[in-house]
C-alpha cells in the first residue's frame, strides 16, 4: 500500500508556471468536481477500512488505540447506531474533501508545492482514497462511522463571472439524494424542504407557507405553489407597491435581459379564514431576484414601512439608508 502511494511522489521539483491562467485551469477541473459530485457507485468497504487503517497508522495511532471502524448505509442508519451518551467530535463530508485533495495534487503537480513533505503527501493520498468511498465520516471517542455512497444524487452547477464554482442538490420531481436503506433527502437549490414541496406543490397551503418559520424554506414553498395561488389562496389584497431598481451588474451576472416592467415590492394584507389577517411584504432580493414573503405588523400601511420595520428602522430611517447606498 504505502509502496505504491510512494511510487507517485514526485522526485523532481517542479516551478510553479509563471502568470498562471486560473479561469481554464477551473474548466479543466469541472469534469472532474462533476465525476466526484455525481458518482452512485457503492463505496467499497474493504479498500476504505485498509485505506483509514493505514492512515492511522502513519498519524502514529498504534492498534490498541484505533478507533472501531462502522460502516453504514445512511446517515440515519448512523445515528440508530449512535450509543447512549456516545459525543460526535467530528463530521468530515466525503464529496468536499475528495474535491479539494485532488485539487491539492493538481496544483502540486504543476509545482506549487502544496505539501510540506512525502509524509504529508502520503496521508493526504490515503485521505483521498478514503473520501472517494463514502459520503461522511462521523466519529466519536472510539468510533468512526464511514457512510456509503447514495444511490441517487441531483444535483446542479453554475459557475459565476469570477469563475466561482457553485453546486447545490436540487430535483423538482424527487428526492435530489436517496441512500442505500432508501432514506431520502428532499432539496430544492439546495434548501432542504418538506417532501410534501417536491411531489404535491399544488397541495401547499398559503396558511402553511406563512406558519414556516423559514425564509429560504417560505421561499421555496412561494416558488412551488406559485405567488398567484398564494395570493389568492390568502385573499391577498395590494396595499402599496414600490419599485425596486435593479443594478445592471445583477442582470448581467444572471445572464438576463431586464424586464421591460418594473420590479416590484408589495405590501399584502391577508384575509385567511375566519378572522385570520396577516401582512406581508413581497420583496425581491436586487443581488439575486430572488422574491421572499416577509410577515409584517398589520400596522403598517406603506413597503418603505414594512422593509424598516425588518431592518428596525422607521420609514424615514430605511429611505436614508437605501439613498445613501
Amino acid at each position: 500500500m504505502f509502496h505504491d502511494l510512494s511510487s507517485s511522489i514526485r522526485k523532481n521539483k517542479k516551478k510553479p508556471p509563471e502568470n498562471p491562467d486560473y479561469a481554464a485551469m477551473i474548466q479543466e477541473r469541472i469534469p472532474v468536481w462533476d465525476s466526484i459530485w455525481s458518482n452512485t457507485d457503492p463505496g467499497d468497504e474493504k479498500f476504505t477500512r485498509e485505506m483509514l487503517t493505514g492512515l492511522f497508522r502513519t498519524l502514529g495511532i498504534k492498534k490498541k488505540d484505533m478507533p472501531e471502524i462502522l460502516w453504514v448505509p445512511s446517515p440515519n442508519a448512523y445515528l440508530r447506531e449512535l450509543k447512549k451518551g456516545e459525543q460526535i467530535l467530528f463530521i468530515c463530508s466525503g464529496v468536499n474533501d475528495c474535491c479539494w485533495l485532488e485539487d491539492y495534487f493538481y496544483l502540486d503537480d504543476l509545482g506549487f508545492e502544496i505539501f510540506e513533505s512525502d509524509r504529508q503527501r502520503i496521508e493526504a493520498a490515503l485521505w483521498a482514497k478514503i473520501t472517494r468511498n463514502i459520503s461522511f465520516m462521523p466519529g466519536a471517542e472510539t468510533r468512526v462511522f464511514l457512510i456509503d455512497r447514495p444511490e441517487e444524487i441531483h444535483f446542479e452547477a453554475s459557475t459565476n463571472e469570477r469563475g466561482m464554482r457553485r453546486v447545490v442538490f436540487h430535483n423538482e420531481t424527487g428526492p435530489a439524494i436517496r441512500w442505500r436503506d432508501g432514506q431520502c433527502s428532499w432539496q430544492y437549490q439546495g434548501i432542504i424542504v418538506p417532501e410534501k414541496v417536491i411531489i404535491e406543490p399544488g397541495g401547499i397551503t398559503a396558511k402553511e407557507v406563512l406558519a414556516e418559520p423559514n425564509a429560504e424554506i417560505r421561499r421555496i414553498m412561494l416558488i412551488r405553489m406559485g405567488l398567484d395561488k398564494f395570493v389568492k389562496d390568502a385573499g391577498g389584497k395590494v396595499l402599496d407597491t414600490k419599485i425596486q431598481p435593479i443594478p445592471v451588474a445583477t442582470w448581467k451576472r444572471m445572464k438576463l435581459k431586464p424586464r421591460a416592467e418594473p420590479v416590484l415590492n408589495e405590501l399584502l394584507h391577508l384575509q385567511i379564514g375566519n378572522g385570520f389577517e396577516h401582512r406581508v411584504i413581497r420583496v425581491v432580493d436586487p443581488s439575486t431576484l430572488r422574491e421572499y414573503i416577509l410577515g409584517v405588523p398589520t400596522t403598517v400601511n406603506t413597503v418603505d414601512e414594512a422593509l424598516g420595520w425588518t431592518f428596525e428602522m422607521s420609514a424615514v430611517e430605511y429611505g436614508r439608508m437605501v439613498a445613501e447606498n
